[in-house]
């Protein structure tokens, strides 16, 4: 399906809505599941990178849609509620992932990686790191894995660093510290990135 130019900006604000919510609503499944959607929608562009509405969508939102989107899953993966329901938790990780296979098809557009390495993307970066292993300790250890490193801006060594020292560090003995030196061997081995065959139909349903 071709998305028309004007809707980009609606799409861009729907993203951004994410910033006026107040707290406890962030725990809504509703409105995680209209931020899902707009992030799904963004994918389906990026998921054809010769597309004009991918190349019109690069040039005139790409820094834009790239760091609402990362500071979305930061959001997503930080804030927190005791008496959440199991309903609402359920969408915020369906939120978690429409925003990394967004990120991840983003990747695969030339236009976008760019984007994706602006010094402020890697504090992001860093951010969601460390927060996904604090997620693992008050949710479960079975939670899904954000591997938000298996994106363009996980190929950036110095954004891969952050979390092995500083104020980002993740502890060494848990499996967000594999995934880094994990990834780090990849890219300095010179693996490609590539789409997992997991899911290619993404589901618009609210």
């Amino acid at each position: 399906r071709r998305i028309h130019l004007f809707a980009f900006d609606a799409l861009l604000s729907t993203a951004r809505l994410n910033g006026r919510l107040q707290f406890f609503r962030l725990f809504s499944g509703s409105n995680s599941a209209v931020l899902r959607l707009a992030v799904q929608l963004l994918a389906r562009v990026v998921s054809d990178p010769f597309s004009n509405a991918c190349g019109q969508l690069a040039r005139r939102l790409g820094d834009s849609v790239i760091e609402e989107v990362f500071k979305l899953l930061v959001r997503n993966l930080t804030l927190r509620s005791s008496t959440a329901r199991k309903q609402a938790e359920q969408e915020r990780e369906q939120l978690s992932v429409a925003c990394v296979d967004f990120l991840r098809r983003a990747s695969a557009v030339e236009d976008l990686r760019f984007s994706m390495r602006a010094t402020q993307i890697g504090t992001f970066f860093a951010a969601i790191v460390k927060a996904e292993e604090r997620q693992i300790n008050w949710v479960s250890a079975d939670t899904f894995d954000v591997a938000v490193e298996r994106t363009w801006t996980g190929r950036e060594m110095k954004f891969l660093l952050l979390n092995l020292s500083g104020l980002e560090r993740v502890d060494v003995r848990m499996k967000s510290a594999f995934r880094l030196l994990s990834r780090m061997a990849d890219v300095l081995e010179g693996h490609p990135d590539h789409l997992d065959a997991r899911e290619e139909h993404i589901t618009l349903a609210v």
